[in-house]
């Protein structure tokens, strides 16, 4: 997990966090984690850890970029959307 990518997503509640927990336990995971060529999570970090703490295999998709610069632009892009 890239320390700096997780700070851009808001935490979520106890609660919160729990009934996404069970959502997954009971539906499975919806979307896959990006991770990079790295295998560092760009977008998933609750999804990840929600999947360890219950079992599910996660799934991942790979994002490749040409430079750093690109990778970060990428996760931005999804924090301010998801703002």
């Amino acid at each position: 997990i890239n320390a700096e990518y997780n700070e851009y997503f808001a935490k979520l509640s106890k609660e919160e966090y729990e009934k996404f927990k069970q959502s997954i336990k009971e539906a499975g995971l919806y979307h896959a984690i990006i991770i990079n060529q790295s295998g560092q999570i760009l977008d998933g970090h609750h999804r990840y850890k929600a999947c360890q703490e219950t079992g599910i295999e996660p799934r991942f998709e790979v994002k490749e970029f040409k430079s750093e610069y690109e990778e970060k632009i990428f996760v931005v892009g999804i924090f301010s959307y998801l703002s």
